[in-house]
C-alpha cells in the first residue's frame, strides 16, 4: 500500500500441485522447460478464456485448468507476447507462472519429507 502497488501471494499444497502437474495437457509431449501453469487466483471463467483464445495470435498452446492456465511456449518463451498482463486482462485473474520442470523438482522436494 506504502508504494501504491497490489501483489499477490498463491500458494499450494503438495496435492494440489500433482493435481496441477498432472491435469496439464502438454507435459507429455511438450518440452519440460517451454511448458508452463500459471497458478491464477481463482478459477477460469469460461468467457475470460474465450477472450484468451481469440486474442492470441502465437504459436503457444493453451489449456484451462483447475485455477490454473497451462501454455506450451513451444517456440520459448522470450519472444512470446502471451505473457502475465496479456493474460490477466483477458481473464481477470492475477497469477504466477512456473515451467514444469521446476514444479517436478518442488513436488520431488515436498516427496523427500
Amino acid at each position: 500500500q506504502r508504494f501504491g502497488m497490489t501483489s499477490v501471494a498463491l500458494v499450494r499444497s503438495r496435492d494440489a500441485l500433482a493435481a496441477t502437474i498432472a491435469e496439464n495437457p502438454f507435459a507429455s509431449d511438450g518440452e519440460e522447460k517451454f511448458v508452463h501453469t500459471l497458478f491464477l487466483e481463482g478459477p477460469v471463467d469460461p468467457a475470460g478464456f474465450a477472450r484468451l483464445t481469440a486474442d492470441h495470435r502465437g504459436a503457444e498452446r493453451i489449456a484451462a485448468g483447475t485455477c490454473a492456465l497451462h501454455i506450451d511456449y513451444c517456440a520459448g518463451v522470450a519472444e512470446s507476447k502471451l505473457v502475465g498482463a496479456f493474460i490477466e486482462r483477458r481473464l481477470g485473474l492475477k497469477g504466477t507462472a512456473r515451467n514444469l520442470r521446476s514444479m517436478r523438482r518442488i513436488l520431488a522436494k515436498l516427496d523427500e519429507n
